[in-house]
């Protein structure tokens, strides 16, 4: 698996000037729809987890909100220290 990810990104690297990876954008989305549509469907495939949904809820909405914050929290982080400067560059 981890050999197909290092794959896609030196193929991305090799393909960078391209213009060909633009056209990637809506099927790369497709693709992320379908992998999300799938895990829905073995979530609820499983009896386990369908039951115990309602103990399972308020700890899984705080991990998710947590994980979003960190995740805009590093990002106005980064760009703090790597974003543009004055003049647009």
């Amino acid at each position: 698996m981890l050999f197909i990810m290092l794959a896609g990104i030196l193929l991305g690297m090799a393909l960078r000037g391209v213009g060909r990876t633009v056209r990637l954008g809506r099927s790369l989305s497709i693709t992320v729809s379908i992998l999300i549509f799938v895990f829905g469907l073995s979530i609820g495939s499983k009896p386990a987890v369908v039951n115990n949904l309602g103990s399972l809820g308020k700890p899984a909405l705080l991990i998710t909100l947590a994980g979003v914050l960190g995740s805009v929290f590093a990002a106005l982080f980064y760009d703090k220290l790597f974003g543009r400067k004055e003049g647009g560059q």
